[in-house]
């Protein structure tokens, strides 16, 4: 039997699937069909990746290729060994050599104020003022002086104020006139300075005010001390007396049956009781309590009114009652209490009592035993005494 020898055998029946594979020193390599031999090339060389094409020993690239990172202020660059890093160039500029950073400031920074600039030089920062103000840095050290130049003048409503060097001028309206010198403000009154009311005029001197009064008073200033004096008497005169100022005291004079009096400020009025002259006082309730010298007008309709004694009376001090409502009147009395008239005694205390029986009866009673007697003095009517 003979045999025939197929040629290329397949990979898969132990070949290279190819008709010749050269023997040699090298690499084998599949390129997808059959094997394939790699020369080694030269020493130190590596096995390196061509793409679709065959592989190939080739030398070592010195920087493994150029990467490059950006940054928000820059970029860092590998290249031999070394890494660059740029700053933004506007400020700040930096360099790396092996594992040193360097970060320089390669230009000059400037920063506007309302009040001047900022300018960085190197490692020192200058500061200019505006008008008025100079400012200087070194270091970390700013210094700020005042040029003694004002930014300008300042206008009040009493006057004007001024700087010049380190004085401020502050200059007054008027009667006033104002100065500083450092920290102290000086007002002075450099004129004379009249006020005129209804009752006088108000003069101002130096550090005096006079104040003139008008008609019957007299007033004067000196200091803080203000005098008002009554330069003479004065006299009011009414239906019912007189009033008349002497010193610091007023006396009052009342007219018939009234006797009135004033010492400071208390004015005392005082009824005689034999006069048969009192204020009366219109009632338009039911019930009233009595006051001595006091009259009262019964005035409640056709409701009777119930008048009370005065509990406490001294002896020739007056009540009174005119009727007027058509329920009449009555006075009560109590503990202890009587009414007499026309030699009729009315009881003793809360039981006992003096009543109108007419619309427009009337009746005076006078106190004859302190506090508790009474007695009519005058009426008009026929009163019912119980």
């Amino acid at each position: 039997m003979a045999f025939k020898q197929l040629s290329p055998i397949a990979i898969l029946e132990g070949g290279t699937n190819t008709q010749s594979f050269l023997h040699a020193f090298g690499v084998a390599y599949y390129d997808g069909g059959a094997l394939n031999n790699i020369d080694p090339g030269t020493a130190t060389y590596v096995l390196t990746s061509n793409g679709t094409s065959a592989p190939s020993f080739q030398p070592v690239s010195s920087s493994g290729g150029v990467t490059t990172i950006d940054g928000n202020t820059g970029s860092a660059t590998p290249s031999t060994g070394v890494v660059t890093i740029s700053g933004d160039g506007t400020i700040v500029t930096t360099s790396g050599t092996s594992s040193t950073l360097s970060i320089t400031t390669t230009a000059v920074h400037t920063a506007g104020t309302s009040s001047g600039t900022a300018t960085a030089s190197s490692n020192s920062i200058s500061f200019v003022g505006a008008s008025g103000i100079s400012t200087s840095g070194s270091g970390s050290t700013v210094t700020i002086t005042g040029s003694g130049v004002t930014q300008g003048i300042v206008t009040l409503d009493g006057g004007t104020g001024s700087a010049t060097g380190t004085t401020v001028t502050v200059t007054g309206t008027g009667p006033i006139s104002t100065s500083a010198t450092s920290a102290t403000l000086t007002i002075a009154t450099s004129a004379a300075s009249t006020i005129t009311s209804s009752s006088g005029t108000a003069t101002a001197s130096s550090n005096n005010i006079n104040i003139v009064g008008s008609g019957d008073v007299s007033t004067t200033a000196t200091g803080a001390t203000l005098t008002i004096a009554g330069s003479g008497a004065t006299s009011l005169i009414s239906d019912s007396g007189t009033a008349s100022v002497s010193s610091n005291a007023f006396t009052i004079a009342g007219g018939t049956g009234i006797t009135t009096s004033a010492s400071g400020s208390t004015v005392t009025i005082t009824a005689s009781a034999s006069s048969g002259f009192y204020p009366y006082t219109n009632v338009t309730g039911s019930t009233q309590t009595m006051a001595v010298n006091t009259g009262y007008v019964s005035n409640d309709g056709a409701t009777i009114v119930t008048f009370t004694l005065p509990t406490t009376a001294s002896v020739g001090q007056v009540v009174g009652i005119q009727g007027a409502g058509s329920g009449l009147w009555t006075i009560a009395q109590n503990s202890g209490q009587t009414i007499a008239f026309n030699g009729v005694t009315s009881t003793s205390g809360a039981t006992g009592s003096v009543s109108s029986t007419s619309q427009f009866d009337n009746v005076v009673l006078m106190c004859v035993t302190a506090n508790s007697g009474w007695a009519v003095n005058n009426s008009n009517g026929n009163l019912s005494v119980v």
